[in-house]
């Protein structure tokens, strides 16, 4: 059964990964030492390898989703599956499909805006899974962030449900993940952590908001995850995590408008554009918010007796 279910349902990169996927968890993984080393004990070989697995595994759970949800369900829910695996790439894929095909630009910009929706709760897991209290300093901003993102998507998605007739998906890369960019990830957060561990036992902890709003350019999940384990480590608070946070997302979305405005068609470029300046103010509302909130729960803390 397992031979035939690979031979007529699954390609031979999916298969190829799987195992590759399989040898990670199973063999690599069990035998890296759990040894902190480097300046101020930063970096962790089986920390940085679990990241690796981890990249794996959310690219493997959103190609597996795509294959059996997206194709039947069209373009936007194709984007926000596929923003598990990146939503700069969903945007940028989603925009060439728009100038390619005008008449599908509606349905690009809603999948475009809902891949926002899936990087964030992946975002919000890799917090949770490294540093429940990072999680819990984060959530407000993650929150404000989703729901405009949501809303905005859904609000596209329903308004275009009508016109298409013949809903068409987002084509699948051949590969289920990257292992090169995976390991390219990893090492993106083991530089990181070095520089903000190293920056922050000179400068403080402002040094560390840059570090993470510049990794933030480059990846949200390479910055939440350097993030996370900072905290975890000891080495910055949960509460001087929360706007590192703000300004990696702020960073990442900045990006991605401007993929957007390469878009060729101009009623995608609007359409997203607008979203993704309205997920900034969103999200930055939704951390001023949290601050005030967690402000009050430790003044009234304070005031409860011992």
């Amino acid at each position: 059964m397992l031979h035939d279910f690979s031979k007529t349902v699954l390609t031979k990169a999916e298969v190829r990964d799987g195992l590759i996927l399989g040898v990670s968890v199973l063999v690599i993984l069990p035998v890296l030492p759990n040894v902190n080393f480097g300046p101020g004990d930063a970096l962790n070989p089986r920390d940085l390898f679990m990241i690796v697995v981890l990249v794996m595994l959310i690219g493997a759970a959103g190609h597996i989703a795509t294959c059996v949800v997206g194709a039947r369900l069209g373009l936007p829910i194709s984007g926000l599956l596929s923003g598990l695996v990146s939503s700069t790439a969903t945007i940028a894929a989603l925009g060439q499909r728009a100038t390619d095909k005008p008449n599908e630009a509606k349905s690009a910009a809603s999948g475009a805006a809902l891949s926002s929706v899936s990087s964030l709760a992946q975002i919000g897991i890799i917090l949770f899974a490294l540093s429940p209290a990072m999680f819990l300093m984060g959530l407000p901003t993650i929150i404000g962030a989703v729901l405009v993102a949501g809303i905005h998507g859904a609000a596209i998605f329903i308004l275009n449900l009508r016109k298409e007739k013949n809903p068409t998906s987002l084509e699948l890369p051949s590969q289920v993940f990257s292992v090169a960019g995976a390991v390219k990830f990893a090492l993106i957060v083991a530089a990181v952590m070095l520089m903000s561990t190293v920056l922050n036992a000179y400068f403080g902890s402002a040094a560390i908001l840059v570090t993470i709003a510049f990794a933030g350019l480059v990846s949200t999940n390479s910055a939440a995850v350097s993030l996370a384990s900072l905290v975890a480590a000891g080495q910055i608070s949960a509460v001087e995590g929360a706007l590192p946070l703000a300004a990696a997302l702020s960073a990442n979305t900045v990006v991605r408008i401007w993929i957007a405005m390469r878009s060729g068609e101009p009623s995608f470029r609007r359409t997203v554009i607008s979203g993704l300046v309205l997920q900034i103010a969103g999200l930055w509302l939704a951390w001023w918010v949290g601050g005030v909130i967690w402000e009050w729960i430790d003044a009234l803390n304070w005031r409860l007796p011992a």
